[in-house]
C-alpha cells in the first residue's frame, strides 16, 4: 500500500472549500481524512471504504485498527463527518425459509 488513497476511498472538493484545508491524509487505500478550517470549530471528514464481510479477517482487522487510530488523532473540538461504503451485504431470503 503506497498511501495514495487511489484504490478505494477518496474526496472531491471545490477550490473554495479546499482553500480552508488544514490537513489531508490518505491513511490507507480505504481511509482518507481531510480537516477543514471553519468559523467556530474545525471540520474533519473521513471517507471510508470498508472490506466486505467475506473478506479475510486480517483485512477487516487492519481496516478497523486504522479507523480507530485515525479517529483517536482527531481533536475532540472538531465536528466529525464520516461517509463511505461500509459494505453491508444483503442476501435474498430463501423462499422456503420463513421467520
Amino acid at each position: 500500500m503506497d498511501g495514495s488513497g487511489l484504490a478505494g476511498a477518496g474526496m472531491i472538493m471545490t477550490h473554495k472549500i479546499a482553500s480552508g484545508l488544514l490537513d489531508y491524509e490518505a491513511v490507507s487505500d480505504r481511509i482518507v481524512m481531510a480537516r477543514l478550517k471553519c468559523q467556530s470549530n474545525n471540520l474533519t471528514i473521513l471517507s471510508v471504504y470498508a472490506p466486505i464481510r467475506d473478506a479475510p479477517d486480517h483485512l477487516k482487522d487492519k481496516f478497523y485498527a486504522d479507523l480507530r487510530l485515525t479517529l483517536n488523532k482527531i481533536p475532540r473540538k472538531d465536528i466529525l463527518m464520516i461517509g463511505g461504503d461500509f459494505n453491508a451485504r444483503i442476501k435474498r431470503l430463501d423462499e422456503t425459509k420463513r421467520f
